[in-house]
């Protein structure tokens, strides 16, 4: 018998311009709220991040959150896990799944990388 596994991904996100003036890097913060690059970028992440089939099929659910920098040709240079889901498999997974992702929306004019930290909730589906 195949078991069905549902599972929900869910992230928010802060983002910081790291090579703007003081007071771009206020309007990066707000691109939430106005629609901008950083709405973009998260709904690039929701769309793209999976729960991690082994953390599903274990029924293992956890919040965490990672600091992910995105360079100007829209990859994932690094990947730095701020606080731990408490499920090392998950932590690694999530990590992992950050960096396969290759294609986030093209940074603003002017702007040679963006630094996003992202809560990650992953939760089963009831």
């Amino acid at each position: 018998m195949l078991k069905s596994f549902t599972g929900v991904f869910a992230a928010t996100l802060v983002a910081l311009a790291t090579t703007a003036p003081a007071s771009a890097k206020l309007a990066a913060d707000n691109d939430v709220v106005t629609g901008g690059w950083d709405a973009q970028a998260h709904s690039y992440i929701v769309n793209n991040m999976n729960y991690p089939f082994s953390a599903q099929k274990n029924g293992i659910e956890g919040q965490l959150k990672v600091r992910v920098k995105i360079a100007a040709n829209r990859s994932v240079t690094g990947v730095e896990l701020l606080e731990t889901s408490g499920n090392r498999s998950l932590d690694k997974a999530t990590v992992s799944g950050f960096f396969n992702l290759s294609n986030f929306p093209a940074l603003p004019a002017g702007v040679s990388s963006k630094t996003l930290v992202v809560p990650v909730t992953y939760k089963m589906a009831q």
